[in-house]
């Protein structure tokens, strides 16, 4: 927020001590940046059609589970069209159970792993429900934690994922226009973001065209970015805003349509 305009934050409403997420909360104070409490049941809408439906967290928060921080994260469906992917935040079996006994319909095309693919997560009765194409971990690279967990990977490929990891994948970019989809992935990557008029992927191609150019009007582009080691994300969502620089890599695999 010190760095780009905040018109909004979104918070789950779960107190932690975490530096970050305080520094955060201070910053917002200070720029006077409104404070959202969305939960489960909560619906936003964008004047183009974009809607991001809320599952999680429900109320009451959830209490004496595993890491009642993680299972109370935010979690909503992102849908565009006839477009749908998942984000879970950090939730893990507590949390993913509760979501499955409220009876929402949770099948989607693109899943973003929750907790980076922990242990923890990711249960097979999770993921048959979610029964994704594609799946996408966010993780830093020789993590202190392990992640992801061989475990995670077996259960999502077992249930006919494609898994795309940020550690092993670089930045994972989703483009759709609603109907269409498609994603690509380049190797060693850092990703910029920029309100820039223009797109530009250097060295990489999306749906067979050649550097330069631009996605058409009415795609949505989302870009994950591995910063470092770190197991950050980044999410981008501009219809013309996505920049990516890259080392040149052995390969680049993708796009791939879903």
């Amino acid at each position: 927020m010190r760095s780009f305009p905040t018109a909004e934050f979104a918070d789950s409403g779960q107190r932690y001590p975490g530096f970050a997420y305080n520094d955060a909360l201070q910053v917002a104070k200070i720029q006077r940046v409104p404070m959202l409490y969305p939960h489960a049941g909560s619906v936003w809408r964008t004047d183009d059609g974009l809607t991001l439906t809320f599952i999680g967290p429900s109320l009451p928060l959830l209490t004496h589970t595993r890491n009642d921080v993680n299972n109370n994260s935010l979690a909503f469906i992102l849908q565009y069209g006839n477009f749908r992917m998942l984000f879970t935040g950090d939730a893990g079996a507590e949390a993913e159970q509760r979501f499955l006994s409220e009876g929402i319909d949770l099948h989607v095309d693109v899943l973003k792993v929750g907790h980076h693919g922990s242990t923890y997560g990711s249960t097979p009765r999770f993921i048959s429900v979610v029964h994704p194409a594609y799946t996408i971990i966010s993780v830093g690279r020789h993590n202190l934690f392990g992640h992801p967990a061989p475990s995670t990977i077996e259960t999502l490929q077992g249930f006919g994922a494609r898994v795309y990891r940020t550690d092993e994948n670089g930045a994972v970019t989703v483009t759709t226009d609603g109907r269409k989809t498609t994603v690509m992935v380049t190797i060693g990557v850092m990703v910029s973001l920029s309100n820039h008029p223009e797109y530009r992927s250097e060295g990489a191609h999306i749906e067979g065209r050649t550097n330069g150019t631009s996605p058409t009007r009415g795609q949505r582009t989302l870009a994950f970015r591995r910063r470092a080691e770190s197991p950050d994300i980044c999410l981008s969502d501009f219809t013309k805003a996505v920049y990516v620089e890259r080392e040149q890599p052995p390969h680049v695999r993708g796009p791939i349509g879903i």
